[in-house]
This record gives structure tokens, sequence and C-alpha cells, in this order.
């Protein structure tokens, strides 16, 4: 070869002497192949054009190392497919970019960065942190945690268990799915949607009426570019937020960067879409130690660094999420078969977990945010129910809220009742003598609620019963927890191939009322104490009506399919 270039004039008579001079190689080197599907996505958006990539290349390197011993060692659950970002926060620039494994398997060219996929449970403390902006909620308001039907859309939280009521704040850090599905009905899809999408969710292709409630546990799909942006937009306003003198900067918001770019100007503002306080609040949420039931073990994994973290596992354990950020740095795990294949016990904190908090052990420590104190408020709050206090309310604490809380509905819950000497029954407000009434400010839950509560909380103290003389107009001691009025309701086949029976609970604040129940005209039987019915009703619309023994009733409609 280097004769005929010689020959042909591409080399000198004293080049070729000197070429052939020199050794040749005993075997050819490798070829670096750092961030190949960085490499790839690159080629694609800049056609060829020389760039100057944000990637710090020893960090790259670790971070590769790192997900490739997970990916190893996850294989023995046929769990193939990974994906990390790392990215700085004041910037968004990306310090690392892992699409998947370096180790050569069928799906190894698969870019999980860019890969949609279903978001579990990701989106719960930005649906928190949006309620709270919109004055909707404050940060330890109660909503309910008790069965529920949405037209056959009936969520359940990981324990299975129900705990009757459960404040914003613990439904968020424990990730439990019924509370957040009726924050989620009270703030409107709609609405949340538009928060998504400024926030930089790029995969919402559909309307409101496409996802329903169901995107909160995961009913849209995300990428991990766009989740691990998203968390660090955020990270950024709030890091910003002091600094600009209690102002906003509206670009803080944008998504990711794989190449360096100049700062843009400045866009002040008094006001932004989701305040520094919400943002705080949702952190503080998200970095507290009473971790969810899904998440027990997340203490295996805690680091010397406080992170602001949430998990999200799929339907069908197909995906497994964690996010974490830090005032300096946000990083992003995804962790599932890149084929949408599911495996059983793939879940967020059992996977992705462990890969994002090794990844933060490689970074450097940065204090914890600044708390936001020009963007909050003291307030009175009931300390049961966590709205403003009312001029009912007993038990009132004053705590710090964001300033956008502060139009929040006062407590619906505390109420005045008459009680007889010795508190033990209720009794009307006339009729007797005031030396024979106790009136008292009592927090009172609805049935259903204190059904479930009771069991958990033994300090609730529920009412006493109405005094067999006093019996009047009770609208609100009797209550059907299951099915719920308007639903419908799908019934399971069991192995024979027949229907499974319809298991219909009820609620009633006196513990010796017997409960009469009839399906549309028939009678189906009597229940006392613990009001559970099974009946096998026909495909179609059926009205369901329980009966106490001073004739109080309770009709819903519910329908059958």
């Amino acid at each position: 070869l280097l004769k005929r270039l010689m020959d042909d004039g591409t080399l000198t008579p004293e080049e070729y002497q000197l070429a052939i001079s020199e050794p040749l190689p005993e075997a050819p080197l490798p070829i670096p192949n750092q961030a190949p599907h960085l490499l790839a996505r690159l080629a694609r958006q800049h056609a060829g054009k020389r760039t100057q990539c944000t990637i710090d290349l020893r960090l790259q390197q670790q971070v590769q190392d790192i997900a490739d011993r997970y990916s190893t060692s996850y294989k023995a659950n046929y769990i193939s497919d990974i994906g990390v970002v790392v990215a700085d926060v004041e910037t968004g620039e990306v310090l690392a970019y892992v699409g998947n494994s370096s180790q050569p398997t069928s799906t190894s060219q698969v870019d999980n960065v860019t890969s949609q996929r279903s978001t579990g449970s990701l989106l719960k403390p930005l649906l928190y942190a949006a309620m709270m902006s919109d004055g909707v909620a404050t940060p330890r308001m109660i909503f309910a945690d008790t069965p529920l039907n949405l037209n056959g859309f009936t969520p359940t939280n990981f324990s299975k268990t129900y705990q009757g009521i459960v404040s914003a704040d613990e439904a968020v850090t424990r990730s439990l799915n019924v509370p957040l599905v009726r924050m989620l009905s009270m703030y409107g899809i709609g609405r949340f949607i538009s928060i998504l999408r400024w926030l930089g969710m790029t995969t919402l292709h559909y309307d409101e009426d496409h996802y329903g409630a169901s995107i909160i546990l995961g009913g849209a799909e995300g990428t991990l570019w766009d989740m691990t942006g998203m968390y660090a937009s955020l990270s950024r306003t709030l890091s910003h937020y002091i600094r600009l003198g209690q102002r906003y900067d509206q670009c803080d918001i944008h998504p990711l960067r794989l190449v360096a770019m100049p700062a843009e100007k400045p866009k002040i503002d008094d006001t932004q879409r989701l305040t520094a306080a919400s943002i705080w609040y949702a952190y503080e949420a998200m970095s507290a130690l009473n971790r969810p039931e899904e998440e027990a073990d997340w203490q295996n994994f805690s680091s010397m660094k406080r992170v602001a973290w949430k998990t999200g596992t799929s339907w069908g354990s197909r995906d497994a999420w964690a996010i974490g950020t830090t005032q300096r740095y946000a990083v992003g795990v995804w962790v599932g078969n890149s084929t949408g294949e599911g495996r059983a016990g793939l879940t967020g904190v059992g996977y992705a977990s462990p890969v994002m908090f090794d990844v933060f052990t490689l970074l450097e420590s940065s204090p914890w945010f600044d708390e936001p104190t020009a963007d909050m408020q003291v307030a009175n709050l009931c300390s049961h129910s966590g709205h403003l206090a009312s001029g009912i309310c007993g038990d009132v604490v004053s705590e710090w809220i964001p300033r956008s809380c502060v139009s929040t509905t006062p407590c619906p819950y505390c109420r005045r009742v008459h009680l007889s000497a010795d508190g033990a029954w209720q009794v009307n407000s006339t009729g007797e003598s005031v030396s024979q009434i106790r009136t008292e400010s009592r927090f009172v839950l609805p049935p259903t609620q204190e059904y479930y509560y009771a069991h958990h909380t033994t300090s609730y103290q529920p009412l006493p019963p109405l005094r067999p003389d006093c019996q009047t107009e009770t609208k609100d001691h009797l209550q059907l927890i299951s099915p719920e009025h308007g639903s419908t309701v799908v019934l399971p086949r069991n192995f024979g191939g027949r229907n499974e029976k319809l298991v219909m609970k009820a609620a009633c604040r006196d513990a010796d009322a017997t409960l009469f129940w009839h399906l549309d005209d028939n009678y189906l039987g009597q229940t006392h104490g613990k009001h559970e019915l099974a009946a096998e009703p026909s495909i179609g619309d059926h009205w369901l009506t329980i009966v106490d023994s001073n004739g109080v009733r309770k009709t819903i409609r519910f329908t059958v399919r």
C-alpha cells in the first residue's frame, strides 16, 4: 500500500522510507464509545455541524459505569434497560447522558432518555404545588381516603387499605393514590394539563377527556428528558426567587440543554404560575422521612445529602422511575425493558432509587433551599382539617402557609354540638334547661370517612348517638360507602366463568343500628354492627336503598356492566 502511494506521488520517497521503517501495530485499539445515544441525537439535531456539548466526560464515564453495574445485576430478573440523566440546575445543561447500558443486547440501541413511558406517580408533587399556587388547598388540608369509583375507574392505594382522611402533604409523601385522584378532581384535569405543558411536558398530545383522572397515576406518557427538566426548572425558580428580591424570572422555566447557550435576558415578574412557597412545600414533602408503603426500604439508599425525590412505578410493573433534585443538581433515572415487558417486583424504589442515590454520591453537596418566607404568611388553621380555622374550630394552630392559600375555604368539618350533661348523648338545643346541655366544638367527619378514620386513629371522638327522645331529623349519620352514587361497577368473573358478587358497604354513626337493604324493589336483608352485604345485581341500572330503624333512608343509583 505504501509503495503504491509513493508510485502515484501521494508520498515522497523520503516519506515512504520513514513509513516502512515504523513497526506494524500488534492489534487495533478499541474505538472510544462514550455516550453513543447522545452522539446519535446530536447528529440528528445538528446535521453534522460542529457543536460544543455540555457533557462532563469524567462524570459521564462514572455514571455509565454505575448504569452498567446495575444493568448487569438487574438481568437476573430479566430487566435489561436503563436510562440516566444528570443536569446542572442553574443552567439546565446536561452533565451526563446515559441512554442505555453499554453492554450489547437486542435493545441496547434504544435511547431510554427520549422514550415515552408511563409516568407512574412522578406528577403528584406537581399537582400539590399547583393546588397551593392557585389557592385551592393549604399544605395540610385533608382529603378523603375512602373507596372511589369514577365511572368505572376505581383507584386503590398501594397497601389496598384506606385511612378515611389524609392531609395533602402526607398524601404526596406517602404517594397515596386515592387522595391524589380526589385532589385532581377538585383542581381540574384540564387546568393541571396546562401546568404540565407550561413546565415542559411535551408528550401530552391529547385533551383532558383522553387522559381523565388517571393522568395523576401514570395515565400519560413522559420522557426522562422532560421529567428531569421539569424538576430542574422548579429548583431553578426556587433558588432564584430570593436572589432576585422575591421576584421571578420567567426564563427559568426551560428544557434541559445539550449545547452551551448564552444566558437569556431575564424576564422579571412579580408572579409565577407555580409560586416559590408552593415549590418549597412540595420539596419538603418529597424530602420527608416517612416514605410510602411501596418505598419501605428507602433508607437503604439514603445518602448524606438531603434530596427532594419522587419515584414512580407504572401499571403492570413496566417502568421504574426516580427523579431527585438538590439546589445544584437534578438526577433522573428510568429502569425497565425497552420492549415494554413488565417484571414482577419492578418498582421505582427497588430499582431506580439505588441508581439515583449512587449518582448523587458522585456530585458535590449543596445547601438545602432557602425558605421563601416572603411568599408565606402566618395563618390560623384548624389542627384537625388543615383548613383555615373558622369561628367554630376549637383546636387552632398558627402556621406558615403560602400567601396564595390565605383565601382557601374555612373548615367545613368543625361544628357546635349539644350534648347531655354526661356527654353520653346528643340532644336538641331546645326543650332542655341550660344546666342539662353541654355545647362543644367537635371535629365531625362524614360517616364514610369516619368509618375508616376511626379504625386508624384512636384519638378521634365520634359523635355520641342522639338520645331517643331527641330523634328528629338525622341527615348525615347514614352513608353508603360503595357503590357510589352514579358509579359504574364492572363485575369480574371467577374461574368458573360466573360473575363475582358485588359487596355493598355502608357506614352509620350509631354503632347499635340495624340497617335494612333494598335493591330496586327487592328486599336483600339486614345488617348490624358491620354493614356489608353481598348481592348479584343484573347488568343495567339499579337503585340501592338502605333504611335504619328510625326510618331514615339513603338511596343511590349505580350501573352494572
